[in-house]
């Protein structure tokens, strides 16, 4: 984990981690921040983002759908202050939340604006009840939110979380233990909001050893020419033979700690770019 860090940190700009303590002092270090967008993506057993940096709001931009290695995740140290996140556990939540954006792309679900916002507001929740972390501050940094064109409402958004808390929490209980897949989480968030099903028969996490930054290469700029490798020329050409977002997520999420107080066991560890709707008001 030190080399990864090492890595990352060779490979970001010194005003990238500036900008991190001018916001949070002490309190999330370099490496803090980096395992932040870290363990968000490694709990939807993505690839970390190809870029992330300061910008104007917080949000993500997505590249090519059936890849999630050309996303660039934006953030903004100002309207997280404004919201309320000032710990590394609310900030985990919003980047959660961006995660899941992320993790739906490609996936066809057909959700309107409203209801794929409520639904990586759900996951946060999720992630939440899985890991025993506390969802308040993320809630109550949405909950006076006006509805808009893009996102539903606070009391909306509020529910959405605290739906994704809940039923991890029954999950658990109900299978001994064992964490729900994302198929499971898609498919109960579709029933509470009576929406069509996505068919997630296909989908399966990737192996642990293809989450991360290794061997990416990270810059402050998100200008630069995309990088795109022999496997994503190859995986392009399988999408172009009619292949839907295969064998990029499984059926049970990775990197949840489960609480062992709570539950008693020992855990469980085209091309162009459009940013993502941000999460703030």
């Amino acid at each position: 984990m030190l080399d990864l860090f090492d890595f990352i940190h060779d490979h970001l700009p010194d005003s990238w981690f500036d900008n991190f303590h001018q916001a949070w002092g002490d309190s999330l270090s370099d490496e803090v921040a980096i395992q932040s967008v870290q363990e968000a993506s490694d709990f939807f057993n993505m690839n970390a983002p190809m870029n992330v940096h300061e910008d104007w709001t917080t949000g993500v931009m997505t590249g090519m759908s059936f890849t999630e290695s050309d996303d660039i995740l934006v953030f903004n140290r100002e309207q997280m202050q404004s919201m309320g996140i000032t710990d590394k556990e609310g900030f985990d939540l919003v980047m959660t939340h961006e995660g899941a954006h992320r993790a739906l792309q490609g996936l066809n679900t057909g959700f309107d604006s409203h209801q794929e916002e409520l639904c990586c507001d759900y996951m946060a929740g999720i992630r939440a009840g899985l890991n025993g972390m506390d969802e308040g501050k993320l809630a109550a940094s949405l909950a006076g939110s006006e509805e808009s064109e893009t996102h539903p409402n606070g009391a909306a958004r509020v529910q959405a979380i605290e739906e994704g808390v809940a039923f991890a929490h029954r999950y658990m209980d109900d299978h001994n233990g064992t964490p729900p897949s994302f198929s499971d989480c898609l498919e109960h968030f579709e029933q509470q909001y009576d929406i069509a099903q996505t068919n997630t028969e296909n989908i399966n996490l990737r192996p642990e050893s293809n989450v991360g930054f290794a061997g990416r290469n990270i810059d402050a700029s998100a200008d630069d020419n995309l990088d795109i490798s022999s496997d994503d020329i190859n995986h392009l050409k399988e999408r172009a033979e009619g292949v839907e977002r295969k064998d990029e997520i499984d059926n049970t999420l990775k990197g949840i700690k489960i609480c062992a107080t709570r539950h008693g066991c020992t855990g469980a560890t085209n091309c162009d770019y459009s940013l993502g709707a941000p999460i703030g008001r």
